[in-house]
């Protein structure tokens, strides 16, 4: 049973990785070298990333910044599976379809998943 916890510790402790250098084939950056300096060389694919709002005026930008780094780091081949509570969309807005292929994200290869509770769309998310 120890060594299942020590191996099951080190397992997660790789998957928690703050920078992401030369030699992390599995990172995307943003292109811009102050901003991939400051992330030690970008974002981890595969990886939990929270971008917040702190207005509800801001949702909208925060969500279409959201979408484009999604878009980033999935390529252009991969759709793209968009998990939120149901009442999301009449409090902040809906995706639109428009906007999403203006910042580079196909809106045929967007998946929407709307769920009533927060368990429930986090549950998805990991199953995405």
């Amino acid at each position: 049973m120890h060594e299942q916890l020590v191996s099951l510790r080190d397992r997660l402790a790789g998957l928690s990785r703050n920078a992401c250098g030369p030699q992390e084939p599995e990172c995307f950056g943003f292109g811009v070298a102050e901003v991939d300096g400051v992330l030690g060389g970008g974002l981890a694919r595969g990886a939990l990333h929270e971008v917040f709002a702190t207005r509800l005026a801001d949702a909208g930008a925060a969500s279409g910044f959201a979408a484009a780094l999604a878009r980033r780091a999935a390529g252009r081949r991969r759709a793209l599976v968009w998990v939120r509570q149901s009442f999301a969309g009449s409090e902040i807005g809906r995706l639109y379809a428009p906007g999403l292929a203006g910042l580079g994200c196909d809106p045929g290869a967007v998946i929407l998943v709307e769920l009533r509770d927060g368990l429930a769309v986090l549950r998805a998310g990991l199953e995405a």
